[in-house]
């Protein structure tokens, strides 16, 4: 597996790690600062282990976040059953790439596409109504393990899904409340290239 050089990671992570504290101490930040993850994720293979983790982190939402009246009952245990099936296909796949598991994720990401595929014309194009931002974080990461080539670009769309927040003092983008998910992030990449936690990491350096 082809990693970016410790050398590179580093100052990277760093800024990384950097802002989450700013975020804690209530600055905000522009969403283009996570293009970082980018190049975390140029590898195919990095990029579905990253995609399937931020899927694990918004199927665990899922579970425990209580309905929003506006989504009907059945609905949202559709959402719920199609993002936990994904999650153990897609733990399988990562493990043997069988065929059969290949074809059930096609599937699922069928099935998670099609629970949200009203569209809204606006000026210059159409746009696709989301209801449900964790069912669409499970959604993209099985096209990225599906397509893993384009995994970098995708990636950077996932931890933006995961990441931004809107807060009427800010506006949209990192947030103080987005500190968590940065944070969760940087904590990934701290164990993918060095094998230690964030918190680890920061005490040695």
């Amino acid at each position: 597996m082809t990693r970016p050089e410790s050398s590179n990671v580093k100052p990277k992570l760093r800024k990384l790690a950097d802002m989450a504290s700013d975020l804690r101490r209530g600055r905000s930040f522009n969403i283009t600062r996570l293009t970082t993850i980018k190049g975390f994720c140029a590898d195919p293979d990095a990029a579905t282990r990253f995609a399937v983790f931020l899927a694990q982190q918004a199927q665990a939402v899922l579970e425990q976040k209580p309905r929003p009246e506006y989504i009907p009952e059945e609905r949202w245990a559709t959402y719920r059953h199609l993002a936990a099936e994904a999650i153990g296909t897609m733990d399988r796949y990562l493990d043997a790439r069988t065929e059969a598991d290949n074809h059930e994720l096609r599937g699922l990401y069928r099935a998670l596409e099609q629970l949200q595929n009203r569209r809204q014309s606006i000026p210059f194009g159409v746009a696709r109504l989301i209801e449900n931002s964790d069912a669409l974080m499970v959604e993209t990461a099985l096209r990225i393990v599906l397509n893993p080539a384009n995994g970098a670009d995708e990636c950077y769309q996932l931890a933006r899904t995961y990441a931004e927040r809107y807060d009427s003092r800010y506006g949209t983008g990192l947030i103080p409340d987005s500190a968590q998910a940065v944070e969760t992030m940087v904590d990934y990449w701290c164990r993918h290239y060095f094998g230690v936690t964030l918190d680890e990491w920061v005490g040695r350096r």
